[in-house]
Formats: C-alpha cells, structure tokens, sequence
C-alpha cells in the first residue's frame, strides 16, 4: 500500500504538470447496467492503457490492457478487480496523507466492504491509527471487518455516529448507490476532522448528503468530471452548497500549486471518482512487478497469467 500511494503521488505530480495525459472517460449506459472505459497515457514513460469496467446485472468485472507507447505492442493484460481497490484506497491514503491532522490515531469508517478495508489500509499507512470504529447498515458485515483487524482496537458499531465519535479521520466507503446518501453533514460537528468519500460515481449515486460540502472548509477531488458525474456533487450543486472556490484537484495539491487544508482547524473532504490517471499508476507498478515473475516462467505465446496479488 506504501509504495501504490507513492506511485499514485509522482504520478499526480507528472500529471499536475502535463507529463501525463488522460482522455475524458466514457459511460455507456445500458437497461441493466454500464460499460466504462478509461484511458490515460505517459509519453515520457512510454506507456499507454485504458481500463474497462462493467457492470450488468450486478455483476461487476474490470480489465486493465497496457501498451508500449512507442509500438503500440501489448505490455500486459491485468485482471483490475484488485487493482482497482488498490488504487482507489491508496488515493484515499495520499490525499489523507496531505490533509488530514498528523497525529491523527481513531479512524471512523462507513462501510464494511472491500473499498472500506482499501481505505482502511491506506489511510493505516500514512497515520499511526490506534482506533477503527466500523458502522456498516449488516451487523454480521462490520463485526467480520472489525475480527478482521486483530492489530488494532477495531469496534463495531450499531449506530453510525457512534463510529465518529472521536475519530479524526473518517473514511466513507459504501455500496448504497440508489439508496444513498449513507452519510449526512450534520453529524460533522467538531473541528479539524477529515473525510474520505469514495462512492457516488454515476449520477444515480449518493454516498454524501449536500450538507457535507457546505460543513467541509476544503474540498479535494480526484478528477474535475467529479463536478458533472458523481451524484453527490450534482445534489450539492443543486441545493447551493457546493462553492468552488473551496474546491481543489489532487493533482494540484500534490504539486502544491493549491492546498488541501490551510489550517488545522478546518474540516476537509476528499471526494473520489475515479481516473485514468490512478489506473495508469497502479498498472505500471504491477506490470513493474511481475517483470521477475514472468521471466522465471515457462515460455508462453505472447503472454503470461499472472496474479497481480502476487506481483
């Protein structure tokens, strides 16, 4: 998890200042469900890829395909289920590691899923968490993730605002899509905290009420589509609670051309949809990493299947 938010954050900073290149993403609606595709590029690196997600029927499954830049020659097709994860967490992580307080030690999260132990174990690694505090709407769910966690004081909790209680940090990261929103602004009432939200990428989606943007002093978001695409922000937009001035890319805070938080007092909120860009890094470090796997392997036609877990 380390070294994926430290790819994601020399990526950032390639990207903030031209070096990497990301096509705006398309969305192929459909009766029971979508097809995504998201492609980015890094000349200077001489690699290329884009990802393909969908999703029909509720079943999801993601591909990841990266080029030789020069020749256009197949590099690698990745299985990106897991590596979406990854990335989507180690973003999560970064952005924590540039705005929330550094002595943070109780992590609140909503959610109990892969996205929420994603961002649990980066949020882990850039702050010295002593307390998880886990609200999920399954009980089973939230004491599984919580057993899980055997290294910390991990607690389930029958109410989520009983897991924010304290929590300098807190981490939003759930299925809810039509159902949403699964976290309100007004349960945000002490200074200083900082809040990962990483659901809400359609339209359709809510995962933060409108009240969180108007209760966070700065926002920082992953891709400036996040405006027009996620739910969340369309809802904020329309009920007059999301000014843009507070708003910031990543990339920008990354390079430190904007900040993230300019006190510590200030509530901040990362919010996250996705991109090309953070595909593109986690594939190149995984691609990076297989190289020795692939070269003590039986000679195969073109290509090897090997498990990015492994790599």
């Amino acid at each position: 998890m380390s070294d994926a938010i430290e790819a994601l954050r020399t990526t950032y900073a390639a990207f903030a200042d031209g070096e990497v290149l990301e096509a705006p993403r398309s969305n192929l609606m459909v009766p029971n469900g979508f097809l995504r595709l998201m492609a980015a590029a890094w000349p200077e690196r001489g690699v290329a890829g884009y990802k393909e997600f969908h999703r029909f029927n509720g079943q999801v499954r993601y591909t990841y395909h990266l080029f030789d830049a020069e020749d256009g020659e197949t590099l690698a097709i990745l299985d990106a289920n897991h590596l979406t994860a990854l990335r989507t967490g180690a973003c999560g992580g970064l952005a924590a590691d540039l705005m929330a307080a550094p002595d943070a030690t109780v992590l609140g999260v909503i959610g109990s899923g892969a996205e929420a132990r994603s961002q649990i174990a980066a949020i882990r690694a850039v702050r010295p968490i002593e307390r998880i505090q886990v609200f999920s709407r399954r009980a089973d769910r939230r004491e599984g993730l919580c057993a899980e966690l055997a290294d910390v004081d991990a607690v389930p909790c029958d109410d989520p605002r009983d897991a924010l209680a304290g929590a300098a940090v807190i981490a939003v990261a759930t299925n809810t899509g039509r159902t949403g929103p699964a976290f309100h602004g007004e349960w945000l009432t002490e200074p200083g905290v900082h809040i990962n939200s990483i659901g809400s990428t359609l339209p359709v989606q809510r995962e933060i009420d409108a009240e969180v943007w108007a209760r966070c002093d700065r926002i920082v978001i992953d891709a400036a589509l996040l405006l027009d695409e996620s739910g969340d922000a369309i809802a904020a937009r329309e009920a007059g609670t999301l000014a843009e001035d507070r708003v910031a890319l990543l990339g920008d805070v990354v390079s430190g051309r904007d900040v993230g938080r300019a006190d510590p007092s200030q509530r901040t909120l990362y919010k996250s949809v996705g991109s090309g860009v953070q595909d593109l890094a986690l594939a190149i470090l995984a691609y990076e990493r297989a190289q020795p796997i692939a070269h003590e392997l039986p000679s195969i036609p073109q290509f090897h299947t090997i498990s990015v877990m492994e790599a």
